[in-house]
């Protein structure tokens, strides 16, 4: 589980070019990671997966500077 947690929250965070259309990978994002880990808001979006329980949480964080991508990263809570 916790191997295919940060593998899936690095693939997607590697998924999201910097630069990119930040709507496209908002809208990527509301169907990716689990509804509980899946944090929209006005310039960032975070999509999750949970690793072993009950902590592990593996994370992508992507934030915007206007209409664009403009930082991404990966982040392990656990």
């Amino acid at each position: 589980m916790e191997n295919g947690a940060e593998s899936s929250a690095n693939a997607f965070c590697d998924s999201i070019a910097i630069g990119s259309v930040y709507s496209e990978g908002e809208s990527r994002a509301r169907k990716s990671g689990e509804d509980k880990l899946r944090i929209i808001s006005n310039n960032s979006f975070t999509v999750g997966f949970t690793g072993i329980l009950p902590f592990s949480r593996h994370l992508c964080e992507v934030t915007r500077d206007g209409e664009l991508v403009n930082d991404k990263h990966y982040f392990h809570l656990g």
